[in-house]
Parts: structure tokens; sequence; C-alpha cells
């Protein structure tokens, strides 16, 4: 798509030429976006619907944009049309919610729009203001609650209750997933294998919280020692997926090799877990065989955490 604008804005710019210079001719949109895909067709009919077309306005300025700054018009008019375009959907729907409410409140007759207003708990010029269809004086769109409440009131469910509703939950879900309580069980001799994991109950260690780990059965862990110093310091906090067993090239995990624990990279040739330090006393423990490494693997170390 940007490189038909600039193919649009080099055609425009030899007609000027060739006319004898100045401001080259408006590019008209649908030339410019109507690409053989039908997404170009789109953006250039949403523009024509929001705001007119380039051509209709002879709007020099946007011109300009577009014969000198090619790429930059094709990113930013992608983005103006899907805006414009949700724009209009949400003044649709306001129209129509306005008119629903008008004449809701006329079959109830006098005196509805103040008892409307007290079962919100607004004040009564609010539901004036919602009323109001012009767009110069001032005018207010419906909250969720508002919708719920009126639906309540009139014993009819509003235009756009339904979707806005799935979209709150949707938005409340999305937020709760995003967060996960990781217990915080005990601590990796990252330098020595000399400590196994500690058998507490899950209701006895705190609980630590984090954002965006995605799908999984986590674990936190303290690091101990600087043999993985170059992502963990000492005293860094790791989270352990233990979900993800299945050896990766170069991947940090902790192991757990009778009964000792310790948190390395794991290097496929040859098999071993390979320090990442700074400190270069700290040697790899090699295995026999990645189906080993897998035996001994708690999980992969999805983040690590170092508080100053």
């Amino acid at each position: 798509m940007i490189e038909k604008l600039q193919r649009v804005g080099m055609r425009n710019d030899a007609a000027c030429a060739a006319t004898g210079g100045g401001i080259s001719p408006p590019i008209n949109p649908r030339d410019v976006l109507a690409g053989d895909d039908g997404g170009g067709f789109v953006a250039a009919n949403l523009f024509d619907n929001s705001f007119g077309r380039v051509e209709d306005h002879h709007n020099p300025s946007l011109a300009i944009i577009a014969n000198t700054c090619p790429a930059d018009f094709a990113k930013n008019a992608i983005d103006d049309f899907a805006i414009c375009a949700n724009y209009k959907l949400m003044k649709d729907l306001h129209n129509e919610q306005r008119r629903w409410l008008s004449a809701k409140l006329a079959d109830r007759g006098r005196g509805a729009a103040g008892k409307l207003a007290a079962h919100l708990r607004i004040r009564a010029d609010a539901i004036s203001r919602i009323l109001n269809p012009d767009a110069r004086k001032e005018t207010r769109r419906i909250s969720l609650e508002e919708l719920i409440g009126m639906a309540e009131f009139f014993g009819e469910e509003p235009p756009g209750l339904r979707a806005a509703r799935a979209k709150a939950a949707d938005a409340r879900g999305r937020a709760e997933a995003k967060i996960t309580t990781v217990p915080l069980l005990d601590s990796v001799p990252a330098g020595k294998l000399n400590s196994p994991l500690s058998q507490l109950p899950l209701d006895d260690v705190p609980l630590l919280a984090f954002a965006d780990l995605g799908r999984g059965d986590f674990i936190a862990l303290t690091v101990q020692g600087d043999s993985m110093d170059r992502i963990s310091p000492d005293r860094s906090t790791i989270v352990i997926n233990k979900s993800e067993r299945e050896l990766v090239s170069n991947r940090p995990y902790v192991f757990s090799i009778r009964g000792e624990v310790t948190f390395k990279l794991w290097k496929a040739n040859p098999p071993r877990l390979e320090p990442f330090s700074t400190n270069p006393v700290h040697e790899p423990i090699y295995l026999k065989s990645k189906a080993e490494g897998e035996r001994f693997v708690v999980g992969r170390v999805k983040r690590t955490v170092l508080d100053l």
C-alpha cells in the first residue's frame, strides 16, 4: 500500500512538473489506497463516508503531505481511517440511543425525565444533554451504568447495552488474566548444588503478583550465588514455569539433580548445564543426553526480578 502511494505521488509530481511546477493536484485516496486485496477500497470508503474525499474538498495541505512524505502519509491515513470509522459507529449508536430514550420518555408523559434522573442518581439537566441532538451545544454520552439503569426503569434493553456489557466483561477478564500470583518457595543455589527445594505447604509461603506471565504453572525462587549473574544477580527472584520442561538450547532452566537444585542455561552440544556468569570460576555440569537433562528439569525460567 505504501508503494502504491509512492507511485501515485510520483505520478502527481510528474504531472505537476509537466504543467510548469507548483503544488501537485490533490490526491484521490481511492487511487492511493484501492489495493487488489480490497482493504484499500474499504479504507477509501471510510474516508469518503467520514470526512469527504480529498478532491471534493481540494485540500492542498493533505496533497502536499501525500506527495512529499508518501510513506508517512500512508501510515497515518490508515490510522485516521480506523479512528474515523470507530467515531462514526459510536456517533450512530449515540443517535440511536437518544432516539430510543426520547420515545420512551414521551410514552411515559410529563415528569418522566425527572423520575429517570432520580432513578439514575444524576441531575435532571443531564437527561437534557443526553437528548440534545445539536452538536454545537453541550451533549452527553450514556455510561454503561446508566444504560443498565435505563433498562431497569423502562423494562426494556436500550440499544448497545448488550454489546457494552460484553465489552466490559471482556476487559475485566483480560485484566484479571494478566495478573498471576506465584508462590515464593525457596532459594536456588546458583553457585553450588547444596540445597533441595523446600517442602513447605503453599498456604505457608508468601505470594508474589506478576503481570503478563501467560499460561503455566509457576513458582518463584530466590537466587543465591553468582553463577548466573549476567541475567539473574545474587538475591534476585526468578519465576519458573513448571509446565515448560522440554529443553531448548540457550534457555535458562532450574534443575533438581539428586535432591540438589541449580539454575543454569541448557546447552545441547555437548549436553550440559552452563553457567552464565562474570565469575570465571564456575564450570558447566555435563550430562549424558538431553533425555537425562529433561528428567532433572523443574521448569523454564520465565522472568527474573531484582529489587534495588
